[in-house]
């Protein structure tokens, strides 16, 4: 999709290499686990580290992925 989204706004830098991005106040990512890591990233960003491994740990996720990592999913 990351094609579909450069081509309907050319205007955009798209990368598709990454899980999410924080660039100039703008907070984007794709797929429901990348949306968990991007608002992990806001909630360690706001309210620090321990606060963030707490919510993660509730949500049973990752309480940290680095945003320049590109998703995937292996074929079963």
């Amino acid at each position: 999709w990351a094609d579909t989204l450069a081509s309907m706004y050319p205007g955009l830098r798209v990368d598709p290499d990454v899980l999410y991005t924080d660039e100039s106040g703008v907070v984007t990512s794709a797929g429901s686990a990348a949306g968990l890591d991007a608002c992990l990233h806001l909630v360690r960003k706001d309210c620090g580290a321990e606060v963030a491994n707490r919510v993660a740990r509730s949500l049973v996720v990752a309480p940290h992925r680095e945003g320049g990592q590109r998703q995937f999913v292996e074929t079963p």
